[in-house]
């Protein structure tokens, strides 16, 4: 067995952080099929890219493609134990409501994909128009209505949807393709899957990638669930049309010969590479505490809170326990975590609320918002206090001529406020406004 130098492995690892740096620049461009693919490269080159996972997991995430994020973010946190923001990924994905819908979504696409293939358009429409009602930025489950109403030489239904797709990922190359054959009146004619053309039995994704160049850069997003095939112990892959797996060979050649330039370029300029991973070092050693010490520091963080708390500042207790990451807390410090919160969060929001309605008295109106503010952020829904402070800022709002601003909080206080003569005076507040 052939072992690399270290310098190779270094030139490797410093090829896989550029492809990581330009995947950034992409994502900022809304370019995330591009980005997807520079990523899948920078993985390819560096498997414990923990940074590349976690951003690839992010696209597949605003992609609709749900079950491979989770992939991407489990492989990185099995990698990475401690402080790893995949984590808090996992747990919101897992925790959102919508996500059973989501997965429903996905059954109707695979099931779409199947009719596709046999040319049941009819079939097909239906179980995508399901698909979309549960995830109207599932780009996938756009393509593939859009390319069916383009069958039916229904391009004026389908432009829309290709739209839409490109919306949400501006490289998406069948919507790129397909909206001008749309606007030019073409269609496009599914054709029956040959048996032979396409193993369904990979345990694989493929995804549609873009064409042309693919370039760089990031996002900070947590935007729009769904997902390209279903996570229960294994992954189901979906069938895929004749077309689309025409431009995956093709696609895939050229990913080949990119990654092999890249290789050699990255033998011929050493020092480049090389500075590039000491900058890159750098960004993470600022961004990122690694290790127990770091978990150590903030399970200390709690007693901190409480010596504030129990010296009277509530307020500071409550700033610094709502700012605290949890990531890697075991059972017996989050029940202290917990304790602090149903202590020092009511305590906080009863001083604010204070503070603020005597700002209020006093004319500072700018001081008794952000303490208003302050006082619902401590509060959970259902608290009375909560909606009392939304009160407060709807008249200050109002007073502003922040009218909309003014009715979002009236409209909540009129729904919500357990005293029935705020609810009422909320609702005076509502017609007032809408009078004027």
């Amino acid at each position: 067995m052939e072992y690399l130098s270290n310098g190779s492995q270094k030139r490797i690892a410093s090829l896989s952080a550029k492809c990581y740096n330009q995947a950034l620049v992409s994502c900022n461009e809304g370019k995330i099929s591009e980005a997807v693919v520079k990523l899948r490269e920078s993985i390819s080159l560096n498997k414990k890219n923990i940074d590349s996972r976690n951003l690839l997991g992010l696209c597949y995430y605003r992609l609709g493609r749900i079950t491979e994020a989770l992939i991407q973010w489990k492989k990185s946190a099995e990698m990475k134990i401690t402080d790893n923001i995949a984590t808090d990924f996992i747990i919101a994905v897992e925790n959102d409501k919508d996500t059973a819908k989501m997965k429903e979504a996905v059954a109707n696409y695979n099931e779409a994909l199947a009719f596709a293939v046999d040319n049941n358009t009819d079939m097909a429409i239906m179980c995508l128009k399901k698909a979309l009602d549960m995830n109207k930025n599932f780009v996938l489950a756009c393509d593939l209505l859009a390319l069916c109403y383009m069958e039916r030489g229904n391009n004026a239904d389908a432009l829309p949807l290709l739209r839409r797709a490109l919306k949400t990922d501006s490289s998406d190359s069948i919507a790129l393709e397909y909206t001008n054959i749309a606007g030019e009146g073409k269609t496009v004619l599914f054709k029956p899957k040959r048996k032979e053309s396409w193993d369904n039995t990979r345990p694989t994704v493929k995804a549609i990638k873009p064409s042309g160049d693919t370039g760089s850069g990031i996002l900070c997003f947590i935007a729009g669930l769904a997902a390209a095939a279903i996570i229960s112990g294994a992954l189901v892959v979906p069938s895929v049309i004749h077309h689309y797996k025409y431009i995956y060979d093709s696609l895939e050649t050229k990913y080949n010969i990119l990654l092999n330039d890249k290789n050699s370029a990255a033998l011929k300029n050493e020092e480049a590479i090389q500075r590039l991973t000491e900058e890159n070092e750098d960004l993470k050693s600022r961004l990122y505490t690694t290790g127990s010490q770091e978990l150590q520091q903030r399970i200390k963080a709690l007693s901190d809170i409480r010596a504030y708390f129990e010296e009277g500042n509530a307020e500071m207790a409550a700033e610094k326990l709502l700012s605290l990451n949890t990531t890697g807390f075991g059972a017996e410090v989050m029940k202290e975590y917990d304790s602090l919160r149903t202590t020092v969060l009511p305590a906080a929001a009863q001083k604010y609320y204070t503070a603020g309605t005597e700002a209020l008295g006093a004319k500072d109106t700018e001081t008794a918002q952000k303490l208003f503010e302050k006082c619902i952020q401590c509060m959970g829904n259902g608290e009375e206090l909560r909606y009392s402070a939304m009160y407060q800022l709807g008249k200050i709002a109002a007073d502003k001529g922040e009218y909309e601003a003014a009715l979002n909080y009236f409209g909540t206080v009129a729904d919500k406020h357990p005293v029935a003569s705020v609810k009422n005076d909320a609702i005076e507040q509502i017609e007032k406004i809408k009078s004027n």
